[in-house]
């Protein structure tokens, strides 16, 4: 189950980041290196609003955008730092519902 941006965003510290761009670092936290469709599949938000998204975490560098090696037509984006060391980092802080 993702958490959603009402659920999660009174508990992060990310100047900058829409609650669509927030989702996005949800979804590849939790499900690993996807496409664009996979994340427009898996959220609530449109294909321009996850492009959108994307590209704002990229230029942070937030997110890392791959080649599929299966199919060069398709980019694959992937978190550039795992979330234990973004929090160890400082980059970005957020603790989900639990308190983890």
């Amino acid at each position: 189950m993702h958490l959603t941006p009402a659920t999660f965003l009174p508990y992060m510290t990310a100047p900058g980041l829409s609650p669509s761009s927030l989702a996005v670092l949800d979804i590849i936290g939790t499900e690993g290196s996807m496409t664009h469709k996979d994340i427009v599949k898996k959220s609530s938000y449109s294909p321009r609003t996850i492009r959108n998204a994307l590209k704002k975490l990229r230029e942070k560098k937030l997110l890392v955008a791959k080649v599929n090696i299966h199919d060069m037509r398709q980019i694959i984006y992937e978190n550039r730092t795992p979330l234990k060391s973004m929090k160890e980092n400082g980059d970005l802080l957020w603790v989900n519902a639990s308190g983890n």
